[in-house]
């Protein structure tokens, strides 16, 4: 198994590929801004209300269309021309920037505002989010796959460290519409890049159209009868409800476990995004499937035991080394597992398998946090974090017994 995180000979071979560079480049900058547009609305909620419960309030906004609308999204995404969707939402998510940008310059902005255009920015995002991850195979060839997925999460990661960083810069100096505008243009690299592109109309595969919940059902059932991909999914709903939370307490361990404060936090997720970025160049550098499978298990046991010492340890730079593995083996079993799904999933219900694997990676870590955000009232933070990491990691040794078997419906050739 090749292991080539100098090498970028495969990641070269995939930007060569003229689809996927105009996707990489308008993706980079679309990123950017919408990160930039996430820190100003948080902190232009905060100065229009120096209220933690409006915070709230906005992130579940942010969150529930996503929860709700994901599964929905797949059927759309498998119905009608996924390049058509992923540019209808570019829009449509461009003006809702634009809108919040020449609102908020008026003076005009007020905290109910933003919590309805964020929902309806959360609606497009849930259509839009299913239908461009299932652009990436159709741009590049299988052997290419994993390679282009490592390049889309290193610029996913990137982004989140340079566009709060923008963010800050621009809100300092310009005020938070500049970075509301700033996103719309940033929109603009990305509709452009999608409209350049050259590949053929998506077509349905199926003669006969079914009603929506119809196939809806056949997205779940066609799940539930791959095996390979019902396992490798369950897997991750494991991990991502008893180990990754740890993401969305974080703010918690600081202040009651380190006793630390905004400095501490930075470093935490300094320590994440580093073992991510790092994870992704390496996946990239690998260039092919083989392998993968066992990559993907053993880094969601990887993950479970970097979580389960990040609980359990009181010294602060050991939690940092412990998280920086956790960001490193979290890109390694999310990439790993999508491009597993992609390789062997049927084009027809790509969009209804991906919203599934959309709604695992986004929604179950939130609803974990839920679960031990409540038991943290009770037994503080770090017991229950560590009890949980300590059983996903169980589960993730009782897959691997099973990792041969994955390997010959995932990789073969």
């Amino acid at each position: 198994m090749r292991t080539n995180f100098l090498d970028f000979s495969a990641p070269a071979r995939v930007l060569r590929n003229r689809n996927f560079a105009l996707y990489t480049a308008g993706n980079s900058v679309s990123l950017i801004g919408m990160w930039t547009q996430r820190l100003a609305v948080g902190w232009l909620v905060w100065e229009l209300t120096e209220s933690g419960l409006w915070l709230g309030a906005v992130a579940m906004a942010e969150f529930i269309p996503t929860l709700l609308l994901t599964p929905v999204s797949g059927v759309v995404a498998d119905r009608f021309d996924r390049r058509s969707i992923a540019i209808i939402g570019q829009c449509l998510t461009c003006l809702q920037a634009i809108v919040l940008c020449v609102l908020t310059a008026m003076g005009m902005i007020t905290p109910e505002l933003i919590i309805v255009l964020t929902l309806l920015a959360s609606v497009v995002i849930a259509f839009n989010q299913t239908a461009r991850l299932t652009l990436v195979p159709m741009m590049v060839p299988r052997e290419h796959l994993t390679s282009a997925l490592a390049i889309t999460s290193v610029i996913f990661n990137l982004a989140r460290f340079v566009g709060p960083g923008l963010a800050g810069v621009i809100i300092k100096f310009w005020g938070a519409a500049f970075a509301f505008g700033f996103n719309a243009l940033s929109y603009v690299t990305i509709i452009v890049a999608l409209l350049a592109i050259e590949m053929p109309r998506y077509r349905r595969d199926t003669a006969e159209d079914n009603s929506f919940l119809t196939e809806l059902m056949d997205g779940y059932r066609y799940v539930l009868n791959h095996r390979s991909i019902t396992t490798l999914l369950i897997l991750l709903s494991v991990g991502a409800l008893l180990a990754r939370p740890v993401v969305e307490l974080l703010a918690g361990f600081v202040g009651t476990v380190f006793m630390g404060d905004a400095t501490e936090f930075a470093i935490l997720n300094a320590a994440l995004g580093f073992g991510a970025i790092f994870s992704g160049l390496w996946l990239a550098g690998k260039g092919d499937i083989k392998g993968l499978t066992t990559i993907t298990i053993y880094a969601v046991f990887l993950n479970a035991v970097a979580i389960t010492l990040f609980a359990a340890t009181g010294i602060f730079w050991l939690a940092v080394v412990a998280l920086a593995i956790s960001g490193f083996a979290q890109v390694a079993s999310g990439t790993g597992s999508q491009t597993l799904i992609q390789t062997v999933v049927a084009d027809h219900m790509r969009g209804r398998v991906l919203s599934v694997w959309a709604l695992i990676m986004r929604g179950v870590p939130a609803l974990g946090a839920l679960g031990f955000g409540w038991l943290a009232e009770y037994f503080g933070f770090s017991w229950p974090i560590a009890i949980g990491s300590l059983l996903a990691a169980a589960f993730a040794l009782v897959v691997a017994r099973k990792r041969s078997q994955l390997q010959q419906q995932f990789e073969r050739t």
